[in-house]
C-alpha cells in the first residue's frame, strides 16, 4: 500500500533525477467543456471505486461552471474531475493513499502549506477562502501584483518570487518543499513544465476557470479550491456572495443604454470583447446593450477581437457609454484615452463626457463577477458610486 510517507520519500529520488528531468518533454491535451446549468448533488452512496472499496457518497455538478465536478468519498476523501481528463484525488490529512489507486489519479495530499501560484488570476481564490498564508511561491513579482494581500505577503517575506509559469525555479520549489503548483491554461503551451514538476513529485493543478462561458461559472471554480484547501465553507460563502450581487443586478430595471468596452493596443488597433465573452455577458446582465463590430477574425478562439479604429467607430461610435479597459492598458484621464487615436474624439460618449475606466486589478480579481456586474449597473445607469469603475476626467 502506498502511504503518505511513501510519496514524501519520492522527493529524495526526485532530487537525484533533477538533472534528467530538465530535458524531459511531453504533451498535454484538453477536451471540450461540458456540463449542466443546474446545481446537482447526487447523495449516494452510488457505488464503489475499484480501489480499497471506497464508497462514493455524492457527486456534485456545479450550478454554472461546466469545467469540473466534485466527487466525495467516505472517510473524507474527495476528487475534482475536470473536463480536460485530469482527475485530482485529494487525500485528507493523516490518511493513507488508497490501495490500487489508478495511475490516472493525480494525488494531492492535505494539508497544503507551500503552494506555488504561477497564475495571477488564481490568487483571488486564495484571498476569498482566507488561504493566502498557504501560498509560499509566486510566479508574479511584487511590483506586478494588484492584489494587496499578495503584495503584502511578498513584502513580509512569506511569499517569494520563484520564476514565471514557463520557467519556474525547480530547485527552489524542490528544496523548499512545494506541495502543489497552481497554473492556468497558459501552461498547456509549456507541457514540459508540467512533466518536470510532476517528476519532482509536485502535483500540478490547472485552473480552467477562464474557459468558462458564464461569468458566474468562472467564480464557481472557488468550490474546487475549497476542496483542495479543505475550506469548502469559506469557498461556498464567497461564491454565494458574488452570485447574490450578480443576480440582484440582473433583476434591477435598466435604462437600455449602449456600451462600448475596449482598449487601444500598441499597434493602434482596438481590442474589444467578443459578443459571447464573459465581459459582454456581464454588460448585458447589468442592463447594457453591448456594441461590437460584426466581423470575423482569425483569432476566433480568443475572448477578444482586434479591429482598426475606422471599423470600430462604425460599430460603436454612437455608444452612450465608453468603458476603457484599464486592467490591460493603464490610463488616468480622458485626454490619455483620446491621445490613443484622434478619431476617439468623434465618439458620442466622448463628446457627452460619458467615458469611464475600469480598475487595474480587474483581471487579477477574477472571482469578483458579481461585484463587477454591480459596478457596471451603477455606471451604465448613471447612478455613480461604482467601486471598481471610475469616470475619466
Amino acid at each position: 500500500m502506498k502511504t503518505r510517507k511513501h510519496l514524501q520519500t519520492g522527493l529524495l529520488a526526485a532530487a537525484v533525477a533533477f538533472a534528467l528531468v530538465l530535458t524531459s518533454c511531453g504533451s498535454v491535451s484538453g477536451n471540450g467543456e461540458s456540463g449542466g446549468k443546474t446545481a446537482e448533488i447526487d447523495n449516494g452512496p452510488s457505488g464503489q471505486e475499484n480501489f480499497s472499496g471506497l464508497t462514493v457518497l455524492s457527486t456534485e455538478t456545479p450550478e454554472y461552471a461546466t469545467g469540473f465536478s466534485i466527487v466525495r468519498y467516505e472517510s473524507g476523501y474527495s476528487e475534482i474531475d475536470v473536463t480536460d481528463g485530469r482527475e485530482y484525488f485529494v487525500i485528507p490529512e493523516e490518511a493513507e493513499v488508497p490501495a490500487n489507486l489508478p495511475d490516472s489519479k493525480i494525488v494531492i495530499m492535505q494539508p497544503l502549506q507551500k503552494i506555488y501560484v504561477a497564475s495571477s488570476s488564481s490568487m483571488s481564490r486564495f484571498v476569498d477562502t482566507g488561504s493566502v498564508d498557504r501560498v509560499a511561491y509566486s510566479g508574479i513579482r511584487e511590483s506586478e501584483w494588484k492584489i494587496p494581500e499578495a503584495a503584502e505577503a511578498m513584502q513580509a517575506g512569506t511569499l517569494s518570487y520563484t520564476g514565471k509559469y514557463s520557467a519556474p525555479d525547480y530547485e527552489t520549489l524542490l528544496t523548499g518543499g512545494c506541495d502543489l503548483a497552481v497554473e492556468n491554461l497558459m501552461i498547456l503551451h509549456k507541457p514540459e513544465v508540467i512533466e518536470k514538476l510532476e517528476a519532482l513529485n509536485i502535483p500540478v493543478f490547472i485552473d480552467r476557470a477562464s474557459a468558462e462561458s458564464e461569468p458566474l461559472g468562472r467564480t464557481e471554480w472557488l468550490k474546487a479550491y475549497g476542496v483542495l484547501l479543505g475550506n469548502e465553507e469559506a469557498a461556498q460563502a464567497a461564491f454565494e456572495e458574488q452570485k447574490k450581487l450578480y443576480t440582484e443586478a440582473e433583476a434591477l430595471p435598466d435604462a437600455g443604454k449602449t456600451v462600448a468596452y475596449f482598449y487601444v493596443n500598441s499597434q493602434g488597433l482596438v481590442v474589444c470583447p467578443r459578443p459571447d465573452s464573459s465581459v459582454a455577458k456581464m454588460i448585458a446582465a447589468a442592463g447594457g446593450v453591448y456594441l461590437y463590430p460584426d466581423i470575423q477574425t482569425e483569432e476566433s478562439r480568443l475572448s477578444t477581437m482586434k479591429v482598426d479604429m475606422e471599423s470600430y467607430m462604425t460599430a460603436a461610435g454612437g455608444a452612450d457609454i465608453i468603458i476603457y479597459d484599464g486592467a490591460i492598458d493603464t490610463v488616468n484621464t480622458l485626454a490619455d484615452i483620446v491621445s490613443k487615436n484622434a478619431q476617439l474624439s468623434g465618439f458620442k460618449a466622448v463628446q457627452d463626457g460619458n467615458v469611464y475606466i475600469s480598475a487595474s486589478d480587474a483581471y487579477q480579481n477574477s472571482d469578483d463577477t458579481g461585484t463587477t456586474v454591480h459596478d457596471l449597473y451603477l455606471t451604465i445607469n448613471g447612478q455613480g458610486g461604482a467601486e471598481h469603475i471610475r469616470k475619466a476626467e
